[in-house]
C-alpha cells in the first residue's frame, strides 16, 4: 500500500517527535519539513531534507502533500496559529496525529491536533484545530477546546468546560468543573483552576521551597529514621 505523503512545517523539538510518530504510527510517508526561507539550515546540520515555504506549491502541489504544523508555544502559540492560517490559504490538508494509545470516545475534533500517547478526549468533548493535547492529559466529557491551544502532559480539564484559544495549560494543572477560560491565558504547570478566566491572564504555582541545608544532613535524618 502506497502511503501517503506529508511535510512537517518546524525544526524545533515537536517537530523531531511529530516526524517520529507520524513514520512509526500513521501511513504517512513523512517527505521532509518546511520552513519560511530565512531559517533554512545548513544541509549538514539536519538529518531530513527541508524545503521553502514560499515555494513549496511548486514543489509540492497540495494536490499530493499534506502539511502538519509542528511549532512550540511561543508566543502563546500566536505564531503557530499564523503559520496554520497562512498553510491553510494555500490549500493544503492540515491532518491530525492522534497517537494509537490514545482514548478518544468523540469524533467531534478538527485539524492538526497533535493528541499524545495515552491522552484521553471523553464522551461529548469537542476539540478545534491546531492543539497539542499532551501524553496522560484528560479532556473532560461535554468540554470544548477551541483552537491553537497547548495542553500539557498530564493536564486533567474537568467536564464542562471551555477553553478559549491560544491558551498555555501546563503539565498537571487541573480545571474544576464548569469552568470557562478566555483567551490567551497562561496557566504555568501543577495550578488549580476553581474559577473562570477572562484573557490575558497568568497563574502560576509557586514553586517548592529548597532547604537551606546540604544532602548529606538529610541522609542522616533517613538513615536514622530506618
Amino acid at each position: 500500500m502506497n502511503k501517503r505523503q506529508l511535510l512537517i512545517f518546524g525544526l524545533g523539538d515537536i517537530a523531531e517527535v511529530a516526524h517520529d510518530c507520524f513514520e512509526s504510527d500513521t501511513d504517512y510517508e513523512v517527505i521532509g519539513h518546511v520552513v519560511h526561507e530565512k531559517y533554512m539550515p545548513n544541509k549538514h546540520q539536519i538529518e531530513f531534507e527541508v524545503f521553502p515555504f514560499e515555494n513549496i506549491g511548486l514543489t509540492h502541489p497540495c494536490n499530493e502533500y499534506s502539511i502538519f504544523i509542528a511549532l512550540g508555544y511561543k508566543n502563546l502559540n500566536y505564531n503557530k496559529k499564523l503559520i496554520y492560517n497562512l498553510v491553510k490559504e494555500k490549500g493544503y490538508c492540515t491532518p491530525n496525529y492522534i497517537h494509537s494509545n490514545a482514548v478518544i470516545m468523540t469524533d467531534k475534533i478538527g485539524e492538526n491536533n497533535f493528541v499524545l500517547e495515552n491522552a484521553v478526549i471523553q464522551a461529548r468533548a469537542t476539540i478545534g484545530n491546531n492543539n497539542l493535547i499532551g501524553a496522560q492529559s484528560l479532556i473532560g466529557h461535554h468540554s470544548e477546546i477551541k483552537n491553537h491551544n497547548y495542553i500539557g502532559s498530564t493536564a486533567c480539564l474537568c467536564g464542562h468546560n471551555k477553553i478559549g484559544s491560544l491558551n498555555f495549560v501546563g503539565s498537571k494543572s487541573v480545571t474544576a468543573g464548569h469552568v470557562t477560560i478566555g483567551d490567551s491565558n497562561y496557566i504555568g504547570p501543577s495550578c488549580k483552576v476553581f474559577n473562570n478566566l477572562n484573557n490575558d491572564e497568568v497563574l502560576i504555582e509557586r514553586s517548592t521551597d529548597a532547604l537551606n541545608t546540604n544532602y548529606n544532613k538529610i541522609q542522616n535524618v533517613l538513615l536514622k529514621s530506618m
